[in-house]
């Protein structure tokens, strides 16, 4: 599944389910620079190496407070958590909630 920018979802995972939006999707050639992190290119190269073709920043209510969380994709694996922990991510079809 393929994730495009403002696409409500739902991702279950180790922690639970939340109900959420795409905030923004990247690939590790489009991926930009983040204060106090690695380079880009760095980062660029181990996302490949693992074979990451998707960076989603998502996110969503938690404890009344708005929270983020990043999930990577593998072609082979799916939808993963920084922690490599599989996700799923189910797109909440338009017009519903």
């Amino acid at each position: 599944m393929k994730l495009q920018t403002g696409t409500r979802i739902i991702v279950t995972g180790a922690a639970g389910t939340v109900e959420a939006e795409v905030l923004d999707v990247s690939t590790p050639v489009t991926i930009p620079q983040i204060a106090g992190a690695p380079p880009v290119r760095l980062v660029a190269r181990v996302l490949q190496e693992l074979q990451i073709d998707q960076i989603a920043l998502i996110g969503h209510m938690y404890g009344g407070e708005f929270a983020m969380f990043f999930a990577l994709h593998n072609e082979a694996r799916g939808w993963l958590d920084l922690h490599r922990q599989h996700l799923t991510i189910r797109e909440i079809p338009r017009g519903t909630l």
